[in-house]
């Protein structure tokens, strides 16, 4: 999945992304999976943990102001999309209710 994402990423953004160290994926399901041994899954309290790491590891490896300029015309041109959608369209129904805070839709 790691390589799919990869090539895709470096498809739409013209330079090549490095690979995940060896047994990442599974390091790092495991230390997931580990957060309640006794329960196979997820908890609700497992997912809250989840985003507490998922929040840290975003805030220490935050992308760059130059990555941000390569993706800007990409994510503009999708906003340009959703706001022509016709306003009875699904796909404008469910930009404008992520645009006014409801990242779930619902």
């Amino acid at each position: 999945m790691d390589k799919i994402i990869r090539d895709h990423m470096a498809k739409e953004m013209g330079e090549e992304f490095p690979e995940y160290p060896k047994n990442f994926e599974k390091k790092w399901y495991n230390s997931i999976d580990k957060l309640s041994p006794d329960v196979k899954g997820y908890t609700k309290e497992d997912a809250r943990h989840h985003s507490r790491l998922m929040h840290a590891t975003r805030n220490q490896y935050r992308i760059s102001v130059e990555e941000i300029k390569k993706a800007y015309p990409s994510y503009m041109a999708d906003v340009k999309k959703f706001r022509d959608a016709p306003k009875e369209s699904k796909l404008r129904a469910e930009y404008e209710k992520r645009r006014n805070g409801d990242p779930d839709g619902d």
